[in-house]
């Protein structure tokens, strides 16, 4: 163990835990869960990005350039780069009363995949303007961005997103409306924008197998991000610049109830099925309505058919189900 002063430099705490998170390797949730599982009181140092603070298995602080408390925990957890961080125990930590729990880390997850669905849509670097001067029935979010639109001359969106305390989805979010009723205009380097129009698809896959999950992701050769809760896996990746595909992965383990399966189908607008899994199950996901993949020896199959590539026809399949727009 190593005695390490911390990001301000003012104490020091005893380092029991180091590493690297990655993307699509290793996540800040995996970290953030094995930590709140220990109980250890300390401070989760993220080199050149922040501090996230501990106590009796909760988070209860948490400190990024600019913020303090929630807000930079989310900016924390936006990030999506590699991040080296060290863990130190400490007999004291910097308390904002969060009180974030391990169930609570989903909702920070959401959170984060509202974000980077926005920002698709809503540009950090794009530049708003006031489009009409006489505006009715803003609320209180809405009102505070029309202010700092009065004093300060055509802010990015990133720079709104830094100089207000509201979660930064929602700000997305309200842009996107204010832009929607024409209050705004969104612009770069002088020509007007228009949030992007994103289709979405949900999709099941059910296997008895966590290497064919993987195999299936492999396939589709892109780049996201997974989040783990017990056996129950969710991925999120693009497959298009304007279609994203939600993925709710179940691995089923031996004897594992079909009761635990059903109640996620209302999640997926489409099921893609991995075969090998439990014939009571098979027989309910009719073969007419549902297509089911089979994985041989590095190949995937539809109907005995091998796929030259899964994206493209995953691509056949998603048009003819139904979308959602926006975020």
């Amino acid at each position: 163990m190593k005695r390490k002063r911390t990001m301000n430099g003012k104490s020091q705490g005893v380092e029991v835990l180091r590493g690297v998170i990655s993307r699509g390797v290793f996540h800040l949730f995996d970290v953030v869960e094995f930590l709140i599982h220990t109980g250890l009181q300390g401070e989760l140092v993220l080199k050149e990005r922040g501090s996230i603070f501990f106590r009796n298995g909760e988070i209860v602080g948490a400190r990024t350039d600019g913020f303090v408390g929630f807000k930079a925990l989310q900016r924390l957890w936006y990030h999506e780069g590699k991040m080296i961080f060290s863990f130190l125990v400490r007999p004291e930590v910097q308390d904002d009363n969060l009180h974030i729990r391990e169930l609570d880390l989903i909702h920070l997850q959401e959170s984060a995949d509202t974000y980077h669905s926005m920002i698709q849509m809503i540009p950090l670097d794009a530049q708003l303007q006031r489009f009409q001067e006489n505006v009715m029935g803003a609320n209180d979010m809405e009102q505070n961005i029309l202010a700092y639109l009065e004093k300060v001359s055509q802010p990015t969106v990133q720079e709104i997103l830094d100089n207000f305390s509201f979660p930064d989805p929602d700000l997305l979010r309200t842009i996107r409306d204010m832009v929607k009723k024409a209050w705004v205009e969104l612009f770069r380097q002088n020509k007007k924008l228009q949030p992007r129009r994103l289709e979405r698809v949900n999709l099941l896959l059910i296997s008895p197998k966590t290497e064919w999950i993987d195999a299936f992701f492999d396939g589709l050769g892109l780049a996201g991000y997974t989040r783990r809760r017990g056996r129950q896996v969710f991925y999120a990746y693009w497959i298009t610049d304007t279609r994203r595909v939600h993925i709710y992965a179940v691995h089923l383990m031996p004897g594992m109830s079909v009761g635990f399966v059903l109640p996620l189908l209302h999640l997926a607008h489409m099921v893609v099925a991995i075969s090998h899994i439990p014939q009571d199950l098979r027989t309910w996901l009719s073969p007419e309505q549902v297509p089911i993949l089979r994985y041989r020896e590095g190949t995937w199959y539809h109907q005995n058919t091998p796929l030259d590539s899964l994206p493209d026809f995953l691509q056949d399949l998603l048009p003819r189900t139904t979308s959602e727009s926006g975020a």
